[in-house]
């Protein structure tokens, strides 16, 4: 065979080998996922009234609206600039320990670490407003310990004006399960990881403090696991066998809680 031909070979099956390299995640060539799905819903000026209802914002004192100023100049030149106010605990969101514990973990204080990881989707569509996510039942999910666990409820914001937010929610027992494992981190499409209800019902029996009241949000809160709400198109990841959940938040000094731009990334 001729030296030309050959050394074209030579070079051919180093080209070809080298494109093996770059597909392979062992080459050190970062992997690159195949689907990035969003979970979270676009802020508008009246997500906290959609999200929340009326009765129970009006119940603790808080804005139906979020409001966006736009500030445009036009000469010498065309600028778009705006300032936000927005509600920092409505639509996909991310608690921070001191949400209610006073001193606590604030969000610019969360290692990222703990904001990205493995994620398990468990579906609870089929229970009833209200009615709790046992602990055995979540026994039998087989959840790992490190994992981002999320619970896809199927929550309709209320719509009446007397009504509140209603769908299933952890009970305590299974909270405490799963904050002693413990999991990375706990998410739910729901209104909150707390059941209204009982925290309603609570408050008008007289009982006070956050263990009575929110022990759900105390169960984590007290090992530093961070907690989503509000989280969007958590179904789409039913039946997924793996995927990454991320969701970072702004990085607000002294912050008990922040808006999170939310995906889960397939590989």
């Amino acid at each position: 065979m001729p030296v030309r031909k050959i050394l074209l070979f030579a070079v051919l099956a180093v080209l070809a080998a080298g494109c093996s390299d770059l597909s392979d995640s062992s080459s050190g060539v970062a992997p690159v996922p195949s689907q990035v799905i969003d979970l979270t819903a676009t802020i508008t000026i009246d997500q906290p009234v959609r999200t929340w209802g009326r009765k129970m914002l009006k119940d603790y004192g808080f804005r139906e609206t979020n409001d966006f100023e736009l500030i445009v100049t036009r000469e010498p030149l065309y600028v778009s600039n705006a300032y936000w106010t927005l509600f920092n605990h409505t639509g996909a969101h991310l608690d921070a320990p001191s949400h209610m514990i006073e001193g606590a973990q604030t969000i610019d204080e969360m290692p990222l670490h703990q904001l990205i990881g493995r994620g398990r989707a468990l579906d609870f569509r089929h229970k009833d407003p209200n009615e709790a996510i046992t602990a055995d039942e979540i026994k039998k999910m087989n959840i790992h310990p490190g994992e981002i666990v999320l619970l896809v409820v199927g929550y309709k914001p209320p719509t009446g004006k007397d009504e509140l937010p209603a769908y299933a929610a952890l009970s305590i027992e299974a909270a405490n399960y799963l904050a002693e494992l413990p999991v990375q981190a706990i998410g739910t499409d729901g209104f909150s990881v707390e059941s209204v209800a009982h925290m309603y019902d609570a408050i008008e029996r007289g009982i006070q403090g956050n263990e009575g009241i929110t022990p759900n949000h105390n169960a984590f809160f007290m090992r530093n696991i961070p907690v989503y709400e509000a989280l969007n198109n958590l179904d789409s990841l039913l039946g997924l066998e793996a995927f990454v959940f991320v969701g970072f938040p702004l990085k607000v000094v002294g912050s008990d809680g922040s808006p999170v731009r939310a995906a889960a990334l397939v590989y």
